[in-house]
């Protein structure tokens, strides 16, 4: 049954840190498109993603539970049949539901009943500019500049077809609302991009450089990421190099995003379509002397996304400044469009915050990471490393303990990394909002120590699964 329920467009960018976002406060960076959400709709200054991978983190902000609960850990533990998300509810109430791009999400087996039209992410032969291997700035992710055109890359081809969706929807005489997923590969590594974004960026010092590369009190994966990839070799030029490609990158999933807009508007469509921007985690980018990212690594550069709303009913150029959890999105979502919010979500609807953008609206937010070799039987290829990943698989051969679980509170002014096996951490976000100062063993936090601790004991208890899946045999 057809209704008019508002149209939905999700677009999500990958490993995108909301401080490399313009409307975030990042004046060197050029996203126009993604600013103008913010001017036409509502920002989110603190969302902070529940895991700093991109499958578990999906599975967590596509279901809004925590990834724990299901066992959504790594890569390969995908949403499988049974078990309810964005793609299932919408089409369970009459929406036509859409997903282009980068799944990583739901188990191949399962995308027919999760999306009526899905579209993958295919790559192609992007002609890379740099490829000796031998050199520590290709083991950086660095891959220089495409000798493609933009609308040639996986993301140009992946937005094209999105546009053609989105017209043909416009077209059709009895045409339900939509639920449109738009995944865009990038800015994830390797760090590649062709003109005239590569270009667009100056490598000077101009170029946002990363924070203090001190590791002093970090956990002990920190200092086998800067060893194994030889990140010590890399120069200052180069690093500004990353970075000035990683800006290209963004700002070319910036183009694609003022095209999805632009057809929106073109068709007639975008008064009646909510559009949800995010990432699905961030990047380390130099920061800390590593690159990419690490499943129990919770630094702000990783957790922290950008999330914008807009749509009927959502005020415009808000900035809701209070904490928000990635799994507060979907929940949002069904709210906003009429359906029902099923029981077990542990996401809150942001209705409230969009009434009140100044008002508080959690106390803290989580995020989880890791796992042990006992678990690597529920995983399918749990640490099969590809071309990519290599390093990865190096680190963990020098120490399998530097996966082990992890889990993260995070409150407007502390931070605290509970890890049983490995180092710890705390810091003071208001006095060291860079993160460089672990005081998990200063006596003098002994007492913050504890009150984390025992939230991070309540929050495990109350999350807690209560509906195993078959034949998931995950923990």
């Amino acid at each position: 049954m057809h209704t008019d329920r508002p149209n939905v467009l999700f677009i999500t960018a990958d490993q995108l840190r909301a401080d490399f976002v313009g409307c975030y406060g990042q004046k060197f960076i050029h996203t126009p498109a993604i600013d103008s959400l913010a001017r036409d709709g509502t920002l989110f200054e603190q969302c902070f993603v529940q895991h700093t991978k991109c499958t578990p983190s999906r599975c967590s902000f596509f279901t809004g539970r925590y990834p724990h609960t299901d066992g959504h850990r790594t890569l390969f533990t995908p949403l499988l049949r049974g078990e309810p998300h964005l793609g299932t509810l919408f089409k369970s109430v009459g929406y036509t539901t859409a997903l282009f791009g980068k799944n990583h999400i739901v188990e191949k087996d399962c995308l027919p009943e999760s999306f009526d039209h899905f579209s993958a992410l295919e790559h192609g032969d992007n002609g890379y500019s740099f490829v000796d291997s031998t050199q520590a700035l290709y083991r950086a992710f660095y891959r220089g500049k495409l000798r493609v055109t933009a609308d040639e890359t996986c993301d140009g081809r992946l937005c094209k077809q999105a546009e053609e969706y989105l017209l043909e929807h416009s077209r059709a005489a009895d045409r339900p609302p939509f639920f449109a997923w738009v995944s865009f590969e990038f800015p994830h590594p390797p760090f590649c991009v062709p003109e005239p974004y590569f270009s667009m960026y100056e490598r000077s010092e101009r170029t946002p450089r990363p924070i203090d590369s001190l590791r002093t009190g970090k956990p002990r994966f920190m200092d086998l990421i800067h060893k194994v990839y030889r990140l010590n070799e890399l120069t200052t030029e180069q690093w500004r190099e990353l970075v000035a490609v990683y800006c290209g990158m963004i700002s070319m999933v910036d183009a694609f995003v003022a095209r999805l807009l632009k057809r929106l508007d073109d068709t007639g469509q975008a008064e009646n379509t909510i559009v949800l921007f995010q990432s699905d985690h961030g990047e380390f980018l130099g920061d800390f002397g590593v690159i990419e990212k690490w499943d129990t690594a919770f630094y702000e550069n990783l957790l922290h996304v950008p999330f914008l709303l807009r749509g009927p009913g959502i005020p415009n150029g808000a900035r809701a400044t209070g904490l928000v959890e990635a799994i507060d999105m979907a929940p949002t979502l069904l709210d906003l469009c009429g359906i029902e919010i099923p029981r077990e979500v542990h996401g809150r609807t942001l209705r409230p915050v969009l009434d009140h953008p100044g008002a508080p609206f959690k106390e803290a937010v989580f995020a989880v990471g890791g796992w042990e070799d006992t678990l690597k039987p529920s995983f399918r290829n749990a640490d099969k490393p590809d071309g990519l990943y290599w390093g990865k698989s190096e680190v963990l051969a020098l120490d399998r303990a530097t996966l082990n679980r992890a889990v993260c509170v995070r409150t407007s002014e502390w931070k605290l990394v509970y890890r049983p096996r490995n180092t710890s951490e705390l810091y003071h976000l208001y006095a060291d909002p860079q993160e460089l100062t672990n005081r998990f063993d200063d006596p003098a936090c002994s007492e913050i120590r504890s009150k984390l601790i025992e939230k991070l004991l309540t929050w495990q208890i109350d999350t807690q699964s209560e509906r195993p899946y078959d034949p998931a045999a995950r923990a």
